[in-house]
């Protein structure tokens, strides 16, 4: 995390030295950008995974907002900063179930980030680079759900934990937008996401027993992961 924390101080100051550029004509304002990513859990996550056949993968989406932090002088900047929300999300089905019925347990992830985006490419180019550096809050939520019907679900019981998330990745921007036209590029990312130590509802020990009633351990995880993202990001 310190490693991290100082990356991304490194940046702002390299922007602030290096960042802007000498023309006040065309500067962007701020960017948005809205991915589809697939996380892959790495480490020792994955062998924890592994061992109870727990879906390896899991989907989301994600939302970012950046600024440029030199707008107010009118200049364009190699760096923008920003925020993150995202979420993602499966689904156990295979759980000790000694008392008939359907019931399954829903994970979900939702974190909101410090976001941090460096592109050498300040021009409207074919192929615009960038890396990003981002850290923030990570909310995990687990449920145990009874399945009754197509239409009908109840919530049987929960767990809510909170941890600190980080990581870093780097990707490319294909242009998709005409000469002329506000910049609009589809994004292709790779990424490093870690996280604290996080103590979480532990997958092997979810219980529904022959009296309806529920139990589980908890786990101290550190739920790391690899991710790829795609999305639209456009200019302001």
């Amino acid at each position: 995390m310190k490693k991290l924390l100082r990356v991304m101080m490194a940046l702002m100051i390299f922007s602030g030295a290096y960042g802007q550029a000498e023309t006040t004509e065309g500067f962007d304002k701020a960017s948005y950008t809205i991915s589809l990513m697939k996380g892959y859990p790495t480490g020792s996550y994955k062998n924890y995974l592994k061992s109870i056949d727990d879906p390896a993968s899991t989907f989301g989406v994600t939302m970012v907002y950046l600024v440029n932090p030199f707008k107010k002088q009118m200049r364009s900047s190699r760096l923008f900063t920003g925020g993150e929300f995202g979420y993602q999300g499966n689904k156990q089905k295979d759980i000790i179930n000694q008392y008939g019925g359907n019931f399954y347990v829903s994970y979900s992830e939702f974190w909101l980030n410090l976001y941090v985006r460096y592109r050498p490419v300040l021009w409207s180019s074919k192929i615009n680079p960038y890396v990003d550096v981002f850290s923030g809050p990570k909310l995990y939520n687990a449920r145990i759900m009874e399945n009754v019907s197509d239409e009908e679900q109840y919530k049987i019981d929960k767990m809510n934990s909170v941890a600190l998330n980080y990581g870093a990745g780097a990707g490319i921007g294909i242009k998709a937008s005409r000469e002329g036209q506000a910049a609009k590029y589809i994004d292709i990312g790779i990424y490093v996401n870690g996280s604290n130590p996080v103590r979480q509802m532990d997958r092997k020990s979810v219980l529904v027993n022959s009296a309806a009633e529920v139990y589980f351990e908890k786990k101290v995880v550190v739920p790391n992961q690899f991710q790829v993202k795609v999305g639209f990001t456009g200019f302001l």
